[in-house]
């Protein structure tokens, strides 16, 4: 096993396996998978709550009602906002699958990895 110091207190160990142990001083060791685990729920929380707080800065916007001189411009400007209100919707709903999504396989794999027996090294 080989083992690199890269700073005050932080080591990698990389077995024979290709097994990635980081270890922050004597009080904390974290394997490769965990910290993919953890990436992939930080990840898809932060894309879920910058979710919700596009859609409600989209809720409190203000609206103003359209005044054209003729039909066929106030008919243009109403598609124009339905077509924006459409594709804002797309992409909080896309942005928030991603985000569901990322932290369901985060969970997956964290859960995996706790079911997982450590070998025991002396």
């Amino acid at each position: 096993m080989e083992s690199k110091e890269l700073g005050h207190r932080f080591f990698i160990q990389v077995s024979e396996k290709l097994s990635f142990t980081w270890k922050f001083g004597d009080a904390m060791k974290i394997e490769r998978t965990e910290l993919i685990a953890y990436l992939l729920i930080g990840l898809g929380a932060f894309l879920l709550i910058l979710t919700f707080v596009m859609a409600f800065s989209l809720v409190i916007a203000k609206i103003s009602i359209l005044s054209a001189p003729s039909l066929s411009e106030t008919l243009g400007e109403t598609l124009r906002l339905i077509a924006e209100a459409l594709i804002r919707v797309m992409y909080l709903g896309i942005m928030g699958w991603m985000g569901s999504i990322a932290t369901i396989r985060g969970i997956q794999l964290f859960r995996e990895f706790k079911q997982v027996p450590k070998p025991e090294t002396n």
